[in-house]
């Protein structure tokens, strides 16, 4: 690993090498390239007069047992967008100096970072947060072929850090009916299809949003408790004498708005709220 730039303000290094760059050209070649942007700080001394240094890290997967392999790092104490689109745009231009050509990535997978997100959007996609949320749900619709398919990089939240996440959120909920909602996450996670996530979330909804018992309620809860493989009756879904779901966690300081140059919230422009409203 080489250092190929430095700045002191901000403060960054970037750190790779030809070699390395090399493996992500080649693997690009054969459409084989999923990366994963991985952010640590807990092995990174702190540097006096600085804000706290995260190490950042370009990671791949080859296929089979071979383990990850570091392609690109930057240690920065900035972590804002343009840092690192900086950064992510750099390792682009030499691997270009290498093959002649931009790396082609099928999927890029970062942890719940609106930073990351947002970078690799705009490194891999050349777009804006509400664009891919707009030609996600033409993918889901099948309205594009596999050529145009195959132009866009799939940014992709690691399913852990969602679930542990959307867990921090649960920390004020009654313990029944929080195994029950990590149970709906997670199944709406590992849907493939629109339709599919739909029943998920009506089923939920019906649950959550009865105060009694009705035969909606029971209905939902007998097509949760097949959906989760469970005998009915069995109770690791929730009492309705039971839905108490405030929370208690505090407020982590960024919100959608903050992300949004406009007045309008992520999940305003988000088709998917429309379609999730239905």
């Amino acid at each position: 690993m080489v250092i190929q730039h430095v700045s002191t303000s901000p403060f960054f290094v970037h750190c790779y090498s030809r070699a390395q760059l090399t493996i992500m050209s080649k693997l690009s070649k054969y459409n084989e390239l999923n990366i994963y942007l991985d952010v640590t700080g807990s092995i990174i001394f702190k540097i006096p007069d600085e804000k706290r240094p995260l190490l950042y890290s370009v990671v791949v997967k080859p296929k089979g047992d071979i383990p990850g392999l570091s392609l690109a790092d930057m240690l920065s104490t900035d972590h804002t967008i343009p840092t690192i689109v900086h950064f992510l745009l750099s390792v682009k231009r030499a691997c270009h100096q290498i093959s002649f050509q931009q790396p082609k990535l099928s999927k890029v997978e970062t942890d719940w970072s609106w930073t990351l997100i947002q970078a690799s959007l705009i490194v891999f996609n050349q777009m804006n947060v509400k664009k891919y949320l707009s030609v996600t749900w033409k993918v889901l619709q099948k309205r594009y072929n596999a050529v145009t398919l195959s132009l866009i990089t799939v940014v992709h939240i690691c399913a852990a850090h969602m679930i542990k996440g959307f867990s921090k959120t649960m920390q004020g909920v009654v313990k029944k009916n929080r195994k029950f909602l990590m149970q709906v996450f997670a199944e709406l996670q590992n849907t493939t299809s629109l339709e599919e996530a739909s029943k998920i979330f009506r089923d939920a909804s019906i649950v959550l949003g009865m105060k009694e018992n009705t035969e909606d309620v029971k209905g939902a809860l007998q097509r949760l408790h097949e959906r989760f493989q469970l005998p009915y009756g069995q109770s690791t879904l929730p009492l309705i004498e039971d839905a108490s779901f405030e929370t208690n966690n505090e407020d982590d300081g960024e919100s959608d708005d903050e992300i949004m140059e406009d007045n309008e919230t992520i999940k305003t422009l988000s088709p998917f709220t429309l379609f999730t409203n239905c």
